[in-house]
């Protein structure tokens, strides 16, 4: 009686440990699999974020600008807002 109890007990255990171990191997697999994700999407920032510096550099942006017909105020010469002030003035009498 007592060596069935003992054998039954050592079932339960040795069952419990293999399921352990499985929940184990599946885990380590899904870490893997994220850990592979991260390394592709820190990737794909720093693509994106040197793209955006090609596209925010200064001559990217005055060939954009000489491109679609804007005048830029060179550095150090402001015009106080006078341009915007009479937009707005105008658009405010209409």
């Amino acid at each position: 009686m007592r060596i069935a109890f003992v054998i039954v007990g050592l079932t339960v255990i040795a069952m419990g440990l293999v399921t352990l171990r499985r929940d184990e191997v599946t885990d380590r697999h899904e870490i893997q699999r994220l850990q592979g994700r991260l390394i592709a999407q820190r990737r794909d920032l720093s693509e994106q974020d040197c793209r955006l510096g090609e596209l925010t550099a200064l001559a990217a942006v005055r060939n954009r600008a000489q491109d679609m017909g804007i005048s830029l105020i060179p550095p150090g010469q402001q015009d106080g807002g006078a341009h915007l002030s009479g937009a707005l003035a105008q658009d405010v009498r209409d």
